[in-house]
């Protein structure tokens, strides 16, 4: 559910405008986890007016389902502007037994000493050090923020680029720890789940021991294109295809202390980018399904296949790798705003019939979580 509890103040604005229809398309489906609600690519001056713009959404969709938990993402990028506007409270100071000071982030402490990753993503854009104090205090800050309008869930992105130096997970381990810290008296129910696009060492265990540190793993699906009828532009789910991670979700002692041979994991439709070849397969670049990211290869397809391609692909995990879950297409920005039945949109809907540029999912939806 990409981005729906900030519609109008966030970095990326191609999400449905529409919140109470997105609140109706989680209730009909009778969705418990709503992914990605909300999060920042960069711009992270915004942050206070979407918090206070997000929190009468996250009480509305809490009215209607108490049960359901809204995750937030925190990103592989910090940016010089955003960064360098926000004050750093005195909690987290505290948090990492340090004075207060009367300072906002400092960009450049945040950043690979060395110039890892600097600039990665433009001038001033960069990929922060988890290794570093106060990129660890900014993780920190942000998992606050957002628990502070009913957030019970991080995804934090690429952990692997953040935690690139991080022998042993040390210093990530760390911070996940004084992040559920804080929870425990501050998050809505006492509890925060964390997760990052990883499922294998060197990134999941703590100091080379049994000892998990995600609550669970979460990773992009990799559709394989179908090359033997390429003209349909149909993909399905394989292992060991690219980096996928079904059959490797590694295994351990979890978070709350259950032993498991291979962790629970979340698989989505992800968005990244697309080509310059939109409907045309580079045999060279099967990540992108038919030249599109993940998300724009599923909503270029018809409404059938699409419903078809939920109930297959549930059915395939439970058949392959039954430790592994489909997180439904709820909404999603698109890379590619041309489509043959929907005219300019940035986005896709899972509304049927409601949001005027909706997907029409809602029913396959239900029926796949049904299987």
């Amino acid at each position: 559910m990409s981005g729906y509890l900030s519609p109008n103040i966030s970095s990326d604005t191609r999400v449905s405008k529409n919140v109470s229809d997105s609140v109706r398309v989680l209730r009909t489906t009778g969705a418990r986890y709503a992914g990605r609600s909300i999060f920042l690519w960069g711009d992270e001056q915004l942050l206070p007016q979407m918090l206070t713009a997000a929190l009468p959404n996250t009480v509305t969709t809490h009215n209607m389902n108490p049960e359901l938990i809204l995750e937030a993402a925190i990103f592989e990028i910090v940016t010089k502007v955003g960064v360098e506007s926000l004050f750093i409270p005195s909690f987290v100071f505290q948090a990492f037994q340090l004075v207060p000071e009367n300072r906002t982030f400092n960009y450049s402490a945040l950043l690979f000493p060395d110039g890892t990753y600097v600039n990665l993503w433009g001038v001033d854009k960069s990929v922060p050090d988890l290794t570093q104090l106060e990129a660890k205090m900014w993780f920190f800050y942000m998992a606050a923020q957002y628990m502070s309008i009913n957030i019970e869930s991080l995804h934090m992105g690429q952990i692997m680029l953040m935690s690139k130096n991080d022998r042993g997970m040390l210093h990530t381990s760390d911070l996940l720890n004084k992040i559920r810290t804080h929870a425990m008296y501050h998050a809505r129910r006492g509890f925060i789940l964390c997760n990052a696009h990883v499922y294998e060492d060197p990134f999941v265990h703590f100091n080379f021991t049994l000892q998990l540190i995600f609550d669970f793993h979460a990773f992009p699906s990799r559709p394989v294109p179908n090359m033997t009828r390429p003209k349909l532009e149909h993909c399905y789910l394989k292992k060991d295809f690219e980096n996928a991670i079904y059959g490797k979700s590694a295994g351990g002692i979890s978070v709350s202390g259950w032993k498991t041979m291979s962790l629970p994991y979340l698989v989505e439709l992800d968005n990244y980018d697309c080509t310059n070849h939109p409907g045309i397969q580079d045999p060279n670049d099967t990540a992108h399904p038919f030249g599109w990211d993940e998300i724009s290869w599923y909503a270029h397809q018809s409404v059938e296949y699409r419903n078809s391609w939920l109930l297959e692909s549930v059915k395939w995990l439970q058949l392959n790798d039954p430790v592994g879950y489909l997180e439904m297409p709820g909404m999603r920005c698109l890379c590619d705003s041309t489509f043959v039945d929907h005219i300019n949109v940035g986005y896709y809907s899972a509304s049927s019939g409601v949001d005027p540029v909706g997907f029409d999912q809602e029913d396959a939806i239900v029926a796949a979580w049904a299987l």
